[in-house]
């Protein structure tokens, strides 16, 4: 099987999105049209998703077994433009937002296959725990992401 390459911009996520899950799909969610979802994933166009449909694409795309293209993307972009941060460095609140949205989509998706048959091995317990487990990492992180920028929003107004 190929893997895609990962995308460079947003754009090139929402091309992703629209070959994993197709763009009527995305555009019932958002109840849109499909030329909208479509004017998502190119660059020349001044319509761009927002943080809460990325987050719910994500979401959608782990639900159904793909890996999220938003979140990583976001995490890379961040990353790169502070090169020299520590590893405790706050991430920006949208990489935030969107990473607990695939660690949702992962932990849901883990715990309704443990729970397909009605009955939940040891097996299936033990991933449950690691799913909820990630996700209250990414929680954590989240907070302090979105706590961070309050802050800084905060300062930002006082010094007017």
């Amino acid at each position: 099987m190929t893997k895609l390459r990962e995308p460079d911009s947003i754009h090139e996520a929402v091309r992703q999105a629209m070959v994993f899950l197709g763009d009527k799909v995305i555009a019932a969610e958002f109840e849109c049209s499909e030329q909208l979802v479509q004017a998502w994933s190119d660059k020349d166009d001044d319509r761009e998703i927002t943080l809460v449909r990325a987050a719910k694409v994500d979401a959608m795309l782990v639900q159904r077994g793909f890996e999220p293209v938003f979140a990583p993307l976001l995490a890379r972009q961040a990353a790169a433009a502070a090169p020299n941060a520590t590893a405790a460095a706050v991430p920006p609140p949208l990489a935030a937002v969107l990473s607990v949205a695939g660690t949702i989509g992962g932990a849901l998706s883990t715990m309704a296959n443990a729970a397909r048959d009605g009955m939940v091995s040891t097996g299936e317990i033990h991933g449950c725990l690691k799913a909820t487990e990630a996700l209250q990492v990414e929680t954590a992180n989240c907070r302090r992401s979105l706590f961070a920028a309050l802050r800084r929003s905060a300062t930002a107004k006082r010094g007017r």
